[in-house]
């Protein structure tokens, strides 16, 4: 986590496969100094995430829903999604059908 816990700005990061939150420290001063909190999990099964048995717990509709979650529990109202690589992909997934409004949406697929 970075920037302003109090912001009603959040940057909310996806990583992709096989990394961790870890590939966005760069990015995440930047964000924070822009006006946004800046929150960059390990996604489900990631880090020391819990780890659900079987392949059907790790379906898109299940990390759209991690993604939503994550949203509602911010209380933010101004929202920038980034999605990296397998990240990107359930960005994608989430504002095909946004359970609420996003403000920005950025993919990006290169290291």
């Amino acid at each position: 986590m970075a920037g302003d816990p109090e912001s009603k700005k959040l940057a909310l990061l996806l990583h992709g496969f096989p990394e961790s939150k870890f590939s966005w420290r760069y990015q995440m001063p930047l964000l924070a100094d822009q006006g946004y909190r800046v929150w960059a999990p390990n996604q489900r099964g990631y880090g020391h995430t819990t780890r659900p048995k079987g392949v059907k717990n790790y379906t898109i509709d299940h990390l759209v829903s991690d993604v939503e979650k994550l949203l509602a529990a911010s209380g933010c109202e101004e929202i920038l999604l980034v999605g990296h690589d397998w990240g990107g992909a359930v960005a994608w997934a989430f504002a095909l059908n946004p359970p609420r409004p996003i403000d920005r949406l950025v993919i990006m697929n290169l290291p």
